[in-house]
């Protein structure tokens, strides 16, 4: 995942197949705006995650009510 200084990073719920997941958006600077890069789907046992499927293909953000970027705080 990218790293750097925070909020690099935004996340967006949803749901995938029944289970939770995230839209995990990555921050453009200079445009001011955080754009799609993976859906994490997420798999539970009890309270615990116990696997994070990671689709690197933002162009499904639209099919789980994802927004196709998130503005800059």
């Amino acid at each position: 995942m990218p790293g750097g200084p925070a909020p690099r990073l935004r996340y967006a719920a949803t749901r995938a197949n029944g289970q939770p997941a995230v839209g995990t958006y990555l921050l453009e600077r200079d445009a001011g705006r955080y754009v799609p890069i993976a859906l994490d789907v997420l798999t539970l046992a009890g309270t615990e995650i116990v696997a994070v499927i990671a689709f690197r293909t933002p162009g499904v953000f639209s099919r789980f009510g994802l927004p196709d970027q998130l503005p800059s705080p």
